[in-house]
């Protein structure tokens, strides 16, 4: 393929432009494992898959409620970007429109405008935008995608499939690649960049992607559509007024730029892009976003304190972990003052876990917020010498469909865990 040339091209450049930066053992990697997916070990998934088929337990049984959710995707319809109820300005139903989700109409006012900004409080009226079919699109190609990485069977494929054509490809549905009107604040905007948080999962779609392609699910037209999508999307990200506003902001929504962008143009074969953000990250996220104690004040400063600097974890352990591909060990990075990754997860579990009173503002429910720690906590499980979280991670009920699921996906020493 012309992607896989273009990388290995580029490798071979960069190996002596990059010396020690690149390890041997990475300079001689297939070139395939620069392709997805880079945040599901498919090693793993292959392994589960084996299981499964030889009904080997508890992974038959995790796999088979695994399959179970999947089903429930078999006989929906498609999600689609051209049937919202609200168009932007543009009067273009292919171009994605949402509602800033803390902003509500102003109750002095007549005509409610412009709204008012309630952090942390979700107003309803969000949902007759197009996130809710974005989301809704994003967990179908991955619940699908993973059921038939398992259970081999074609249903899932082809459903999968079916999803992916219908956002990304025919021209009747797709999205445009922008996200010029995310975000919405009626009287004020019709669209800002820190809407461009709300793809953030289309990293997991990128995985998705990347687990039909080795398993030889696509044709080539929509393989290459798929692509160009993405390659579309990623110059709209680093070249449009929105998205360089949505690079500059130096908190959560700074990280998960850089990890959109840093997945798409590895995707897209753009390993140069990828490879300057994955060099600026310590400098420019690491050091400005943590503390010496491992805080994160730009989101203590939430409502949903506890939420945010979890979710602003997740984003810098899936950037390390494809950091790893390239010879760079943000696992064990830590500033001359003490700021790391390690150290910001090491500051939340005490209140997750051991019952630690949390003294800033939290939203959200205890269960909710461990569940969403889990993943942090299974991939960067021993990855520097001073974490070892086996502790939390036995706390878990592995009757919990999501930690089931945690298992199929990423190594397996949390399964042996009692």
């Amino acid at each position: 393929m012309k992607l896989l040339s273009i990388l290995f091209l580029f490798i071979n450049i960069t190996s002596n432009l990059f010396g020690s930066n690149f390890s041997s053992a990475n300079q001689n990697q297939d070139i395939k494992t620069f392709l997805p997916p880079y945040f599901i070990d498919y090693s793993i998934l292959q392994e589960t898959a084996e299981k499964y088929q030889n009904h080997k337990e508890p992974i038959y049984a995790y796999s088979k409620s695994l399959l179970q959710e999947a089903d429930m995707w078999l006989d929906s319809s498609y999600s689609t970007i051209v049937n919202k109820t609200h168009l932007p300005s543009s009067g273009n139903k292919h171009d994605y429109y949402s509602l800033g989700p803390y902003w509500w109409p102003d109750s002095s006012k007549e005509n409610g405008l412009p709204y008012i900004r309630k952090d942390g409080y979700r107003n309803p009226e969000r949902l007759e935008y197009d996130r809710p079919q974005l989301g809704n699109m994003i967990e179908a190609v991955n619940s699908l995608t993973l059921a038939f990485a398992i259970s081999n069977e074609d249903e899932y494929k082809s459903k999968a499939i079916g999803f992916l054509k219908t956002w990304f490809i025919n021209d009747s549905t797709k999205m445009n690649p922008n996200l010029e009107y995310g975000q919405a604040i009626p009287g004020i905007t019709d669209g800002r960049g820190i809407g461009i948080i709300e793809t953030r999962s289309l990293i997991d779609v990128v995985d998705a992607i990347g687990i039909l392609y080795r398993k030889n699910a696509f044709n080539k037209y929509d393989f290459e559509q798929l692509q160009n999508w993405f390659k579309e999307y990623n110059i709209w990200l680093t070249t449009s007024e929105k998205g360089i506003d949505e690079k500059n902001w130096y908190n959560n929504h700074g990280t998960a730029y850089d990890l959109q962008v840093i997945s798409f143009s590895l995707f897209v074969g753009d390993t140069t892009t990828a490879i300057s953000i994955l060099d600026s990250v310590i400098t420019k996220r690491i050091i400005k976003q943590i503390e010496p104690d491992g805080t994160q004040p730009h989101e203590l400063a939430r409502t949903k304190a506890l939420s945010y600097s979890i979710f602003n974890l997740k984003s810098f352990v899936q950037i390390a972990l494809i950091a790893e591909k390239f010879g760079r060990d943000y696992w064990n990075y830590e500033s001359k003052d003490g700021r790391s990754i390690s150290k910001a997860i090491t500051f939340l579990t005490p209140f997750l876990f051991e019952g630690e009173e949390w003294k800033y503002q939290e939203l959200n429910k205890l269960y909710e917020l461990k569940m969403n720690i889990l993943e942090v906590l299974n991939i960067s499980n021993h990855k520097n010498e001073t974490l070892n979280f086996d502790k939390y991670l036995k706390s878990y009920d592995k009757t919990d469909y999501e930690v089931q699921k945690e298992i199929l996906i990423r190594p397996q020493k949390f399964l042996d865990l009692n």
